[in-house]
Parts: structure tokens; sequence; C-alpha cells
């Protein structure tokens, strides 16, 4: 029986973890959430005594991508239709909410 080198072998379950975390709607929220708290998807900030952290965490967050890209592209393209999804219905509800405040206000005007 011939072992492959340790480096290969944590490689490969790397890989293997990444498609298991890809694989779930759940999985794909969390990986979302760790690039869009990184940074990714936003413009670094301008201000000196940040730029270098923030950097810094960019930096991180693309590693992430690129290795989920490599493993996951298709799950990865489900992960940003899932993200747009979700953040279509958090503004319908935030819209309703708003008319729902106001209703309420308008009722308070009439008493």
């Amino acid at each position: 029986m011939k072992f492959k080198p340790i480096e290969q072998q944590r490689a490969e379950d790397l890989e293997a973890a990444q498609k298991w975390v890809m694989s779930t709607r759940q999985g794909r929220l969390f990986i979302w959430s760790l690039l869009n708290e990184c940074g990714f998807f936003g413009e670094l900030p301008y201000e000196r005594d940040w730029l270098a952290f923030e950097a810094g965490r960019h930096a991180v967050a693309a590693r992430l991508y690129k290795k989920i890209f490599a493993s996951c592209a298709i799950e990865l393209r489900l992960l940003m239709m899932e993200s747009i999804e979700d953040g279509a219905n958090v503004r319908k509800l935030a819209s309703r909410r708003d008319s729902d405040d106001r209703s309420d206000g308008d009722d308070d005007a009439n008493e």
C-alpha cells in the first residue's frame, strides 16, 4: 500500500470539506457571510489607518474565493444567485415593515 504525502492528503481533505460545505444552502450562506465580512464584495476604505488591515482581510477573502471557485464553481454560482434572491426578500420585508409603520402612524394621528 502506497501512502500519499501528508501535504497532498491535507489538500485533498480540504477540497472535500469545501465541497461538503458548499453542497448545502446553509453552507453557502456561511461562506457568503465570511466573504462579505472580509469586505470581498465592497470597496476598500481610503482611511490610511485602516487600509492595511482592510487590505489584509480582503486578501484572505480573495484566497478563500479562489479556492472555492477552483473546486466548487457551480455551487459558487448558486451562492451568488441565492444571495441576490435573499437580498430581494430582505428588501421586500423591510418595505412591508416601513409601510406597516406608516399606516400605524396614521392611526395614531386620527385618535
